[in-house]
């Protein structure tokens, strides 16, 4: 169990755009989006545990550093991914592409974290009340 500000991301009406975009347009659309997310996140010392569909979920452990550290560095990747979003939405609109609108929710609590799964086919991955409730929250944010 670690304790950590966990960051999650998602697109907003993503599956209306891909039923009226061709699929390469919505791949670029899904990389570029994670690629200002992600971005953010690793800039500002969060790790991205994964992404899901078109939403990211990354991590800011508190580790020896105070709680409140990590919060600040969690809040700083939200103020530049959506700065990032902002330009790539500037591009998109340049080319007479839709904007893409995204949530963002941050929560500080206990996760447990590793590889979950069959001996097959583990997934590195995060679960507890921590994990769902930021994804609760984020389902809560309107652009």
């Amino acid at each position: 169990t670690i304790r950590a500000v966990l960051l999650y991301s998602d697109l907003r009406d993503f599956t209306a755009l891909s039923e009226e975009t061709d699929a390469e347009q919505v791949v670029a659309a899904l990389n570029a989006s994670f690629d200002r997310i992600a971005g953010a996140v690793h800039a500002f010392g969060g790790e991205v545990l994964k992404f899901i569909g078109d939403g990211v979920l990354a991590i800011f452990p508190v580790g020896e550093r105070s709680a409140s550290v990590a919060c600040e560095a969690a809040l700083r990747a939200i103020g530049a991914a959506r700065a990032g979003m902002a330009q790539l939405n500037q591009d998109r609109a340049r080319q007479g592409m839709p904007e893409l609108q995204f949530g963002m929710a941050l929560h500080l609590g206990d996760m447990v974290w590793g590889n979950i799964g069959t001996a097959d086919r583990l997934d590195f991955t995060a679960i507890g009340p921590a994990v769902n409730l930021v994804s609760r929250l984020e389902g809560l944010c309107r652009p």
